[in-house]
């Protein structure tokens, strides 16, 4: 049967990682675990992980090493396969060589060591090592400096560094071993833990040199194997993964060596262990090859499982431990870090709280109290005592506790440990009491009335609203355990109801309020008196709170906002917005003058005039937070529905590293422009996220501006010259970044104020002198100019007043041409048409009177002949007035054929050339162009006594060019500029008009004698 630990590792370990990037890659949960995990993943594929001695992290992925201080990642290139990997206290790197990547030469084997001092690899070949797939187990430890302890599989053997001698402890033939599976470093000084397939082997170092073994077989051994890795918690507690070879296939099952002997944990359990580590919650953590997380609530009791994507969606691989309950873990992703949150579960503070539903406060004795259904529990210290109670055998009654009302001594010795409120029949509404000289809980009832809400009072003694039975009124009532004694009604105080809550302050005032009605009140000196809320009331707001402060302030949450109140001016004043919450439900000042504002999503915190939040992140549950208190040995807790947290500070001590990002920002600017710089920071391992970082910022010696969330700072006016912005960080924990981030930058003098600008302005006064020289010449010559000028203004005034006749006589003509072609199209319609239409009419009505078929047959013809003259006039017309073949086959086409027409008409010979790709034209264009061909091709026939003629139609880009040319007699520029009077004159001038209106131009060359060229270009327009 073949088993993990005996397959040859490459092929193993191949496919597993294979497998491993399948399912890291699969779902994302969002699942949250107490403790605070982060995920790193510029670390890629993080196989072996460990820890320096400074506590950075220590990683390599065969082909990199990583430092990894917290702030910054130190990548150190290696050219070999790594395996197990140290850091010595000298800050040396050590790891053995991964024998089955075939990367190293052959002839090597054994140790290399980085030293940051040359930036170096260096190799220490160890024979005992040669051709043994070590792969990625621990398989050496440091006994003393350059003094190892090692396994290759086969064997146990130290090996000195220096001296290159090696000894062998222990061989597999001397115990019942097939194979050396790992070797860990114990924690007690000069104690080693082998584990082997069969079981697990002590060794021991004394203060001689001398080394010792024994051997603790694992029960079965015929039948039971030992699967890679072993957890090393401690020299008393090891875990192991055991194969079940009876079984067919083999069944897996947890182990535990605890002291001297062994324990059987799990039935079932299919995970490769890769590490593991305890933490301070009383929990053992194990990572699982392709599992995720598995942790072991009560060791040898019950075993939790977590999938690794319940976490960060990825697949675990390989974890380290370190002090301070801290943990690495290697994943297919990235490294993740699983550290203690600022919020803990109750099992920090004593591990027996664990498994508590719900914590209902600490009493004067100090006592912590917890309940969960058909219980409560007082626990001090490590002592625990239960209370069957069966007014909450269910977990819904524990969301009926009021929380208002929690742990309050009574002046008659007793303890009210809560109000249970019963939703569905008030009648069941009772005080639960602790009687500590009798050691019972006790329950308190009135026969006449029924508690509908209950708060805490001055002078061990609590305030209850209460109904009557007989007359349902409600009365606020004080009770110090043994008489209730009436302060008010509902008749005096109208605004009393079962959702009304009642606070006392120092000075013996007492608040009333009520988020779902309103004003709110106060009795003082048995007066009640209404006080306006800042705010409407919203009821889908709700939520209310009250504190008194150190002070004697008085803050007060309506909704969402909270107040303080000013009861000079009877105003409030706004202290903080919750609307992303949704409801303040507690406020609460502790001795170091925080206050704390519980919301429902999140709970706020005021230290130092800056607020902080916490929320999942940090390590709170991710349901609706209810109170938040502090117990007598000034723990504070915060009470959700569905569990409890405890506030840690401790777990997080690092400050954040701020930073100016150089390619973000200038070091010059222009004078009276706003400045912006924006900055970046990062907590140490991420421990908060970079959005809860808050920033504040100094500008030069200015004071320092208050901390926000805005990573960037804004200035106006700032003065020119050197300046130099100091910027500095703070995480939740409220740890301020220890080194500002400094940017230095300078600010440009206004021009005016440059030294250049006196070169500028001496500069300027000899351009000024020459200016001047310059004015004298021309008045000088002003006379001269005057002339000038005055002719170009008269030549410029006779070629306005000759473009304006131009102008008119060419809308005379055209008003002309208009009415000579109407004239001319009623003509033809009438002579040509209309005529032979009418004969026709004529010819088929003497057609109906014939009757012999010859007769008939030649009048038909007649008919059909005349028809046929009759179409064709027709189509010379439509021809004449707009060519089908323009819109048919486009402009080019038009063109030849008008060609072909002049040819036999006037016996002009017209070559007609087309270049370019052409365009889609819009009508308007088509047909411009094809008239002002005609007219050009008009004034050949007419004007140039040419006998041959060219069109050339070229296509651009932009444009469109018709370019037509002749060789006939030409004519002169003069007579180009006057030729108005011709009856072509006005053609080429109103081509011209119409060529600008278009965005083109007409261009006219003539040499007299030599022929005339006339190019018309039109910008090309969408269609």
């Amino acid at each position: 049967m073949t088993l993990m630990s005996t397959i040859p590792m490459k092929t193993e370990i191949h496919r597993y990682f294979l497998l491993a990037v399948l399912i890291g890659a699969s779902s994302v949960s969002h699942a949250q675990h107490p403790g605070v995990w982060r995920y790193f993943p510029e670390i890629t594929l993080p196989f072996v992980v460990n820890f320096t001695p400074e506590g950075y992290a220590l990683i390599h992925n065969h082909e990199t090493v990583f430092i990894y201080d917290g702030y910054e990642v130190k990548k150190i290139h290696v050219d070999s396969r790594l395996g197990a990997i140290q850091q010595d206290e000298q800050g040396r790197i050590w790891s053995v060589y991964n024998d089955h990547s075939q990367i190293m030469p052959p002839d090597f084997y054994g140790m290399i060591l980085y030293d940051p001092a040359t930036e170096q690899w260096q190799r220490f070949p160890i024979p005992d090592l040669q051709g043994k797939n070590i792969g990625d187990s621990d398989c050496f430890e440091f006994y003393e400096p350059n003094q190892l302890i090692l396994t290759n599989h086969e064997k146990f053997f130290t090996y000195d560094l220096k001296t290159g001698e090696s000894h062998d402890i222990l061989r597999r033939e001397d115990v019942s071993h097939e194979f050396f599976l790992s070797l860990n470093k114990g924690s007690s000084e000069g104690v080693f833990w082998g584990i082997g397939d069969q079981g697990i082997l002590r060794f021991t170092r004394n203060t001689k040199g001398e080394w010792t073994w024994r051997n603790y077989p694992l029960p079965g051994a015929d039948h039971r194997k030992v699967q890679w890795y072993p957890v090393v918690l401690s020299d008393q507690e090891i875990y192991v993964r055991v194969a079940e070879l009876n079984d067919e296939p083999p069944s897996y099952f947890l182990m535990r060596f605890h002291g001297d002997r062994w324990e059987k944990l799990t039935q079932n359990y299919p995970f490769h262990l890769r590490n593991g580590w305890a933490d301070s919650l009383g929990r053992i953590w194990t990572s699982g090859w392709l599992a995720g997380l598995i942790y072991l609530q009560e060791p040898g009791k019950e075993i939790k499982t977590i999938e690794g994507n319940d976490i960060l969606g990825l697949t675990l691989c390989h974890s380290a431990f370190c002090k301070d309950d801290v943990a690495l873990i290697g994943s297919v992703g990235g490294l993740m870090r699983h550290a203690p949150a600022l919020w803990q579960p109750p099992a920090k503070l004593n591990p027996q709280f664990s498994g508590y539903d719900k914590v209902l406060g600490s009493d004067e004795q100090g006592n912590l109290w917890f309940a969960k259904p058909g219980q409560l529990i007082r626990g001090q210290g490590k002592e625990m005592q239960r209370y069957d109670w069966k007014t909450m055998d269910r977990i819904e009654d524990l969301q009926t506790i009021n929380l208002d009302l929690q742990c309050h001594p009574l002046a008659d010795g007793r303890t009210v440990l809560y109000l249970y409120k019963n939703f569905w029949d008030s009648s069941q509404n009772q005080l639960t009491v602790y009687d500590a000289a009798a050691n019972l809980i006790q329950s308190v009832t009135r026969p006449d009335k029924i508690f509908e809400n209950g708060f805490p009072g001055p002078n061990k003694t609590i305030y209850l609203i209460c109904k009557d039975t007989q007359t349902n009124l409600l009365s606020l009532e004080q009770f110090d355990g043994a008489t209730y004694q009436p302060i008010a009604d509902e008749n005096a105080i109208s605004d009393l109801d079962n959702k009304t809550r009642v606070f006392y302050t120092r000075s013996g005032d007492i608040w009333l309020l009520n988020f779902y009605r309103g004003p709110y009140g106060m009795i003082r000196k048995g007066n009640y008196q209404t006080i306006e809320p800042p705010v409407n009331h919203l009821t889908e707001t709700p939520g209310n709170a009250f504190l008194e402060r150190s002070d004697g302030t008085i803050w007060a949450g309506f909704g969402y906002v909270v107040y303080e109140y000013d009861p000079d001016q009877e105003t409030w004043k706004q202290q903080l917005d919750c609307t992303e919450d949704i409801g303040v439900r507690e406020m609460l000042e502790t001795e170091d003058g925080s206050i704390w504002v519980v919301a429902r999503k999140r709970i706020y915190r005021l230290k130092n005039g800056i607020w902080v939040y916490y929320n999942y992140k940090e390590g709170l549950p991710s349901s609706t937070y209810m109170s938040i208190f502090k117990d007598r040995q000034q723990h504070l807790w915060a009470v959700s529905y569905t569990s409890d947290s405890l506030f840690c500070p401790d777990a997080d001590s690092d400050p954040p590293l701020v930073a100016i990002p150089e390619e973000e920002n200038n070091h010059q600017f222009l004078p009276n422009v706003n400045i912006r710089i924006t900055f970046t920071a990062q907590d140490r391992w991420k421990y908060t996220d970079t959005e809860k970082l808050q920033y504040s910022y100094c500008l030069d010696e200015g004071d320092w501006s208050p901390y926000s969330y805005d990573p960037f700072a804004v200035f106006s006016d700032v003065d020119p010259g050197n300046h130099r912005l100091q910027v500095t960080a703070m995480d939740v924990n409220y740890n301020h970044a220890v080194t500002p981030a400094v940017w230095e930058f300078v600010v440009s003098e206004p021009w005016y104020k440059e030294p250049g600008f006196m070169i500028i302005m001496t500069l300027a006064s000899l351009v000024i002198i020459m200016l001047l020289g310059l004015l004298v010449f021309r008045y000088f010559n002003l006379t001269k100019l005057v002339a000038e000028r005055t002719e170009h203004l008269a030549n410029a005034n006779e070629q306005l007043l000759s473009h304006r006749e131009k102008l008119q006589a060419l809308t005379s003509e055209l008003f002309l041409i208009e009415e000579r072609e109407r004239r001319k199209l009623a003509t033809d319609l009438h002579d040509s048409i209309s005529q032979s239409l009418s004969l026709s009419m004529l010819e088929l009505s003497s057609l109906a009177k014939a009757k012999a078929v010859e007769e008939i047959k030649e009048q038909a013809a007649h008919i059909r002949k005349r028809l046929d003259q009759t179409l064709q006039s027709t189509r010379n017309m439509t021809y004449q007035l707009c060519p089908p073949l323009l819109y048919q086959a486009g402009l080019g086409p038009a063109i030849a054929q008008l060609a072909e027409e002049f040819h036999t008409h006037h016996g002009l010979v017209i070559d007609c050339t087309e270049s370019g790709e052409s365009a889609p034209l819009a009508d308007e264009l088509r047909y411009f162009l094809f008239r002002a061909t005609r007219e050009l091709l008009v004034n050949i026939t007419k004007h140039a006594q040419a006998s041959h003629g060219n069109v050339w139609l070229a296509w651009a880009t932009e444009s469109i060019r018709i370019q037509v040319s002749d060789d006939g007699i030409g004519f002169t520029r003069q007579e180009t500029r006057n030729h108005v009077s011709d009856q072509g004159g006005y053609g080429l001038f109103g081509l011209r008009e119409r060529a600008t209106r278009m965005g083109g131009e007409l261009e006219i060359q003539s040499i007299p004698k030599q022929g005339t060229i006339v190019s018309l270009t039109i910008p090309l327009r969408e269609k």
